[in-house]
């Protein structure tokens, strides 16, 4: 016996429960009331005690309630969990409550208290119609508010089947503490025997009737006041004078109560008795009710109890959401409960929902989470947003329906400041190069959009050959607000690329659109190019005037001695000068043509006169058959090669020959020197195509996918220069080459 003493003691007198602080509660109660948790896994509730040797006269009472809280599992009850007598304790557990004296003292809405005063005459109807019950001790005292805000009967010292050979509450009804001030007339002349000669509802629905006035009013201070109005509402005033009806016989039965309320307009057809009334049954509805339904009262859930939201509200929307037709609708109602939760609610009820809901395969739902994206983002945690939710959404930029892959684009722009380097840089990066060549030119735009967006996010290394890939395509795009999308993002990202991307790359493709059919086009581009320019103005500021530096003066040997290799590099100089300025001289007689000398040091390249207009505005072409046939005179030269030296002996050449050819292969020999092809011949424009006609024909297999073709962009004399940071491997699917 010794050893259980020692053992309750360490456990607080109950064992599986660690009792912590004592809740204050009515003088009128018979138990003692404290907060306390589960051992075994933490869960709050409460525990009741009773000390028999302070009060052994009220041992039945205690016992009663036990017995009958223990029986009892209505809805409106206090829901019992576990209890023990033993060494002069009776201890009861129940789920968390608080007295409903601590509701009261604050300022209440009366919405609130009628929703609760409709719990309290829903179970007392039940009692008394269902189960011939008498409940006997109905006051303040007996009611418990729960976590969710729901009002809870209790208080079951006196509760009594009057079916039974001795109602308890006959025998014992007297003893209960301050009684009397809740008892009709009838029985505190005759006592609680005259029970049996009256109807079953009568004590009820007198003590319904104080404890309507309590929670309207306040505490009363004789029954004479009950007859006053005071703050019960206009609508319920009549009917709770029926209740205190001096007949016993006419008094109201709290069910005639609670049906009167319930009808159209009625004191208990308000929203939130609705809402609760709706809430158990909500994922059950269809998808349309259930939309109707959240949307017609989406001002009254957003102000509904905290406790209530959370422990009743958020759940059946939650399972809406995840297994019925709540939708969207569903979705931003618990986002707007989630508001006013704990940091430790929201991580046990909303993230882990989110991300449940995120691994589904419903198209729709995963619509609504990316549209509300935003909402609720600041619910996660970095961790879940990198390595949970970032690869459900990817999923989305290569779904079949384009609504999907455009959704994903605008929203992936808020969740990009949440992503590490890694997700950013690799596997975003690899998602929008796809949708950058997507079939739909609305979302060939956006990802435009999104990357100009996101540049600032992207990694150094691999910043710019991204941005000048992708924007440089982007240009070319046949759709007007995709190019007009990649003016505006080069404009906003011109710091980002150096001096070769804007000159060689960027605006070359710029200056294609200042001739754009579209005139907002050719305006941007202006705009654009403007700024580009003067980007490129500043970097190239510090650039040096020339890269060819002068070398030292040359030496020729005498006698026909070798030239140095800088000599050599000097004449070859000298000769490219001499050759352009030959062939820019016009000559005063096609005659006396000029042949090249081997000694003297100079020579003049044989060139078709070139005619000057006369006054009657004829001219001439040049001739380029003059210009063979003369070649064709002058005898060949022959000379022996010496490699790499240059000799003080020159050999003949015949560049006007070289010339002439090379012009020819260019622009074709002959009268007509641009080709056989008619200009003056008349345009045939094509007839107009039946567009419904050509979509319902199928393509021929040959033209079923799109051929570009790209000019090929000349060679650079301008050396590139290679980043000297490593690249991290990020940004391949953007390669110029892949475009």
């Amino acid at each position: 016996m010794n050893f259980l003493k020692s053992v309750l003691s360490s456990s607080g007198g109950f064992p599986g429960y660690t009792i912590q602080e004592k809740i204050e509660v009515p003088p009128n109660s018979i138990f003692s009331l404290h907060n306390a948790v589960v051992r075994d896994t933490g869960a709050p509730c409460s525990v009741f005690t009773f000390e028999t040797s302070k009060a052994p006269s009220l041992l039945p009472l205690a016992k009663n309630y036990v017995s009958k809280l223990r029986s009892l599992k209505l809805p409106g009850v206090v829901k019992f969990q576990d209890s023990l007598e033993i060494d002069g304790y009776i201890y009861i557990a129940t789920e968390r409550v608080a007295p409903l004296a601590h509701t009261l003292a604050k300022s209440v809405d009366q919405g609130i208290i009628c929703w609760g005063l409709y719990h309290i005459a829903s179970t007392i109807a039940f009692l008394n119609t269902e189960a011939t019950t008498l409940h006997g001790n109905l006051r303040p005292s007996s009611v418990f508010v729960n976590e969710a805000g729901e009002w809870k009967l209790a208080g079951f010292e006196t509760l009594t089947c009057m079916k039974d050979e001795e109602p308890f509450i006959i025998s014992y009804g007297s003893i209960v503490p301050d009684i009397f001030a809740i008892t009709p007339s009838e029985l505190q002349n005759k006592g609680f025997s005259e029970l049996r000669n009256l109807n079953l509802t009568t004590l009820d629905s007198w003590q319904f009737a104080c404890l309507v006035w309590n929670c309207f009013n306040g505490p009363y201070s004789s029954a004479s006041s009950l007859s006053g109005q005071g703050k019960i509402p206009n609508n319920m005033f009549a009917q709770y004078r029926r209740l205190l009806s001096p007949s016993a016989q006419s008094r109201l039965p709290v069910s005639n109560f609670l049906d009167f309320g319930r009808r159209p307009a009625g004191f208990f057809r308000t929203d939130l008795i609705e809402i609760s009334e709706s809430m158990p049954s909500l994922s059950l509805k269809p998808k349309a009710e259930v939309e109707l339904f959240l949307e017609q009262n989406k001002k009254t859930i957003a102000a509904l109890p905290i406790g209530f939201s959370k422990n009743r509200v958020l759940p059946e929307l939650i399972k809406s959401f995840e297994f019925g037709g709540g939708g969207a609708t569903a979705l931003s109602a618990i986002l707007t409960l989630a508001k006013d939760l704990a940091p430790a609610d929201v991580e046990t009820m909303i993230a882990p929902m989110l991300l449940r809901v995120w691994s589904s395969k419903d198209r729709a739902v995963h619509l609504v989470l990316l549209e509300s994206l935003k909402d609720y983002l600041e619910y996660l945690t970095p961790k879940q947003i990198n390595d949970k939710l970032f690869a459900q959404l990817g999923t989305s930029f290569t779904d079949p329906a384009p609504i999907m892959r455009e959704t994903a684009i605008r929203q992936i722009m808020i969740l990009t400041p949440h992503l590490t380097d890694r997700n950013i840089n690799g596997d975003l990066l690899k998602y929008l190069a796809k949708t950058a060549n997507d079939q739909q030119p609305g979302i060939r735009t956006n990802t435009t959009i999104c990357l100009g967006k996101i540049a600032p996010h992207l990694g150094s290394n691999n910043k710019r050959k991204v941005l000048t890939a992708a924007f440089s395509r982007s240009l070319k795009d046949p759709f007007m607000h995709a190019r007009m999308a990649a003016l505006q993002a080069v404009n906003a990202t011109s710091d980002v690329y150096d001096k070769d991307d804007l000159a060689m790359r960027i605006m070359p493709g710029i200056v294609t659109l200042l001739i754009d059919p579209e005139r907002s086009v050719r305006d941007q581009a202006r705009k654009t190019l403007d700024t580009l320019l003067g980007r490129l103005e500043k970097l190239t500021s510090t650039m040096p005037d020339t890269i060819n530096a002068p070398g030292p003066a040359s030496t020729a040997t005498s006698n026909g001695g070798e030239t140095p290799v800088s000599g050599a590099i000097e004449t070859a100089g000298v000769w490219a000068g001499w050759a352009v300025s030959t062939l820019s001289r016009n000559i005063d007689s096609s005659s006396n043509v000029p042949t090249l000398a081997t000694t003297g040091g100079t020579s003049s390249l044989p060139v078709t006169r070139v005619a000057t207009p006369t006054g009657s505005g004829s001219s001439s072409t040049p001739s380029f058959d003059a210009a063979k046939q003369n070649s064709k005179e002058r005898p060949s030269v022959s000379s022996k090669g010496s490699g790499l030296k240059l000799s003080s002996k020159v050999n003949k050449v015949d560049l006007s020959s070289i010339y002439a050819q090379e012009v020819a292969e260019d622009f074709g020999t002959g009268e007509d020197a641009w080709g056989a092809e008619d200009w003056n011949e008349e345009v045939s424009v094509p007839k107009p195509v039946n567009k419904a006609r050509a979509l319902a024909k199928p393509l021929a297999k040959s033209t079923s996918k799109m051929v570009k073709t790209v000019p090929p962009r000349p060679k650079s004399v301008i050396q590139s220069h290679k980043d000297e940071a490593k690249d991290d491997d990020g940004g391949e699917d953007w390669d110029t080459d892949a475009w």
